[in-house]
This record gives structure tokens, sequence and C-alpha cells, in this order.
């Protein structure tokens, strides 16, 4: 448990600060506070924080793995399966879709970068 308390401060330590900036504008790992976007009223919590993560845990090969993703549901998509030519349970190509959410859900946890 102490090493945990450790572990969390120390990463606490390696954070910059900053009040009142835009969140496009500061590199990760930062905690900004009172975040300011031009045309944008945050209401609740996010009004008040961001949290931006490491800009270096960028992935170069998401979207090649989202358009893959989306072709591979295309083809196995209603026009396939009702012809008879699709197995029901490859119907959208289940992993493909299971993939396709990962990556979406991993976009949109640091949507400031």
């Amino acid at each position: 448990m102490i090493e945990m308390l450790r572990d969390f401060f120390s990463a606490l330590t390696r954070l910059r600060v900053y009040v009142g900036v835009d969140p496009a504008r500061v590199s990760g790992p930062a905690i900004i506070l009172f975040p300011v976007l031009r045309g944008v009223l945050f209401c609740g919590l996010v009004g008040f924080v961001v949290v931006k993560k490491d800009s270096s845990s960028h992935d170069p090969d998401m979207i090649g793995r989202l358009r893959s993703s989306v072709e591979a549901i295309c083809k196995r998509g209603f026009s396939s399966g009702s012809g008879g030519r699709i197995e029901p349970g490859s119907y959208l190509s289940p992993d493909d879709l299971d993939a396709l959410s990962r990556d979406v859900a991993r976009l949109k946890q640091d949507s400031a970068s």
C-alpha cells in the first residue's frame, strides 16, 4: 500500500501544471486547471481540470487499423449476410467490431492531443 502511494506521488511530480490554457497547446503529461477553448463552455469536472497524457504514447498505425476494421465489417454486412454467403456467426465480423470499438475508445481517452 505504501509503495502504491509512493508511486502515485512520484507520478504526480512528473506532471506539469497549467492554469487557463488550451489543452491542444500543451504537451503531456500535464494537468490543466480551468482549460480554455475558444467557443466552448465546459461544464462539470471538465470545466475545472483536464489531464493530458504523454504525447509519446501516440499510435501512428491507428488510422490504418481503423480503416481495415471498417472495411472488414462492411464486407460482412447485410448484403453478404442476407444471401447466405457468410455464416451467421461471422456477420459484421465480430472480431473486427471489437477491434474497432477498442481503437475508438483509445482515441476518445485523450481527445486534446
